[in-house]
């Protein structure tokens, strides 16, 4: 997976969940689930993209796994 921005205007991926805040169960979404970007894949590259979270406690940006 390869995310890749544009030289001219560097895109964003904006977040703002944290592990408190209430999923769509109704339930506090906790940090596995309150990431802004999941990758799943066996190879991942981010190019000339920023990732930004708006909030003041602590939270998950990225959340990578590797399938088996």
């Amino acid at each position: 997976m390869t995310f890749i921005g544009d030289d001219a205007r560097q895109p964003v991926i904006t977040g703002n969940d944290t592990a408190a805040a209430i999923g769509m169960d109704g339930l506090p979404m906790k940090t596995f689930r309150s990431a802004t970007v999941v990758v799943n894949s066996d190879y991942f590259i981010a190019y000339n993209i920023r990732f930004e979270v708006y909030f003041r406690k602590i939270t998950v940006k990225f959340r990578f796994s590797f399938p088996s």
